[in-house]
């Protein structure tokens, strides 16, 4: 049974098969995909106290996109040595990533520090990063988070485990 196309089947046939391969593209193959950068607020910059083995600072944040690819943090002063500890946490901290990071190859402190994360996250889900010195002791830069300088997806900071929700670390 042989069977003859005509020109509006063809062209149909093709509409669908480009459908199919960009709706692939797209999703779940995502080789179409956008980066989205969120930062805190840098204004009334503070300094925070000494981050080292036995003190720790920790940002909560909620995820906006399913995917957290760096965190860059504002290293404000480096006191001594040159590792820390980071880590990222769920809600029930578990711990998600973590690694220990060299500073001594940053060009200049103060200054950003870019953290390759590369973590799936659920959207409107609390995670949460710290930082903690190895064998150093650091400090960071927090910004003021209340009044026009909020930022709904930041959450709470914590130094020591004492809750400061009018503050945040500087982060992107």
């Amino acid at each position: 049974m042989n069977r003859i196309l005509n020109k509006r089947q063809a062209i149909c046939g093709t509409i669908w098969i480009l459908v199919i391969c960009a709706t692939l593209a797209l999703w779940p193959l995502r080789l179409i995909h956008e980066e989205v950068r969120s930062a805190s607020g840098s204004r009334n910059r503070e300094v925070s106290e000494p981050v080292n083995a036995d003190h720790v600072v920790q940002q909560r944040f909620i995820a906006q996109y399913d995917r957290l690819k760096e965190i860059e943090i504002y290293l404000a002063d480096r006191v001594e040595g040159e590792k820390l500890n980071f880590a990222v946490r769920d809600a029930s901290m578990q711990t998600l990533m973590q690694q220990v990071i060299d500073t001594g190859d940053m060009k200049t402190i103060p200054g950003y520090l870019k953290v390759q994360v590369n973590i799936d996250t659920e959207v409107g889900r609390d995670y949460y990063f710290l930082l903690q010195g190895v064998e150093s002791a650091f400090r960071v830069a927090y910004a003021d988070n209340t009044g026009e300088n909020i930022n709904i997806y930041i959450g709470a900071l914590y130094y020591d485990g004492v809750e400061d929700t009018e503050r945040c670390m500087i982060a992107d």
